[in-house]
């Protein structure tokens, strides 16, 4: 497991946590995502389609 806060203050800020079989992201509300979806995820921001905005 391993999880990263998207802020410097841990537990009061969005997380992304890091499962065996799917990656947890949220603050209140959360989303799961399996492996496939993480890893589509993560391709797209990698090739350009997502990026900052």
């Amino acid at each position: 497991m391993k999880e990263v806060f998207l802020c410097s203050e841990h537990g009061c800020c969005p997380s992304v946590e890091i499962l065996d079989e799917s990656v947890v992201i949220g603050e209140e509300t959360f989303v799961e995502l399996n492996r496939d979806q993480w890893n589509d995820l993560v391709s797209k921001i990698e090739s350009g389609v997502l990026g900052k905005i």
